[in-house]
């Protein structure tokens, strides 16, 4: 199951939590797909939300793996492969060999936070079987914490 907030505009939204984003840029940086992503607990615009962070590239691999063939989420999990791909080479290169184009690629922070095993609750949990996936903008986020939050009963 997926779940996608709607998108706001930049307006709407301040500017993102630096250290949330560091936290998932360091995570979309990973090389290897992760079992278990990093728990965490969000709030936006006023659900809280607790699962495990995971590579964006990751997410929409999974996705793909949930909707085979040419689903739409496999064709964006290619395009976003070849994008990390892109990523990493230009951050292996000399920063001075870069254009402003590839510099600024390579120095982007993440927009979107992805995760997995997903759990809804407004103010009670949303029943759901744990595998739901979910992406959401860094900028809608209005606070956050460590760890995973698991319904009682």
């Amino acid at each position: 199951m997926t779940v996608q907030m709607t998108e706001t505009s930049e307006a709407d939204a301040g500017p993102p939590d630096t250290v949330l984003g560091l936290l998932v840029g360091s995570i979309n940086n990973l090389t290897e797909p992760i079992e278990d992503g990093s728990p965490i607990n969000l709030f936006v615009q006023g659900i809280l939300l607790s699962g495990q962070i995971i590579p964006d590239w990751q997410w929409f691999e999974e996705q793909a793996t949930l909707n085979p063939g040419a689903s739409p989420e496999a064709m964006i999990a290619e395009i976003l492969k070849d994008k990390r791909d892109r990523v990493r080479r230009l951050r292996g290169r000399v920063l001075d060999d870069l254009t402003p184009e590839e510099h600024e690629e390579a120095l982007a922070p993440p927009a979107f936070i992805h995760l997995k095993n997903c759990r809804v609750f407004m103010p009670q949990p949303v029943p759901s079987s744990g595998d739901l996936y979910w992406r959401g903008r860094l900028a809608d986020i209005s606070g956050w914490s460590y760890g995973q939050l698991i319904p009682s009963g």
